[in-house]
């Protein structure tokens, strides 16, 4: 079963921050596809116009299903820390959509969770 990150980003993200993410989601050793507003160097990636919203971030994972063959595709926000064995699960059945909902918040102004 082939599978495959969609990585979308409005490119807004501070630089240390982005750097951990994307140096965490290689971790994984899954391949992927990168859809940003503006040209980057991560994975396979794909530009497309828009503005940050709601909008453009719905075209990003539309346009990242339509450009990916995998069988199975892992959505991965610029904002978000995802452990590698987060992309070692591999669906029973292919007529269902598996949402991950264990996560934890950590607010960096006041230290709390």
């Amino acid at each position: 079963m082939k599978k495959e990150i969609i990585y979308y980003t409005d490119n807004t993200l501070n630089d240390s921050l982005n750097t951990i993410v994307r140096e965490q989601l290689l971790k994984s050793g899954t391949p992927i596809i990168s859809v940003s507003l503006f040209p980057i160097d991560f994975g396979r990636n794909i530009v497309v116009e828009g503005n940050r919203g709601y909008f453009s971030m719905f075209n990003q994972i539309l346009t990242g299903l339509e450009s990916s063959d995998a069988d199975v595709i892992f959505l991965c926000e610029h904002d978000i820390l995802y452990h590698p064995s987060h992309f070692e699960f591999t669906p029973e059945r292919n007529d269902v959509y598996y949402y991950n909902s264990n996560f934890w918040k950590y607010k960096l102004s006041s230290g709390r969770i």
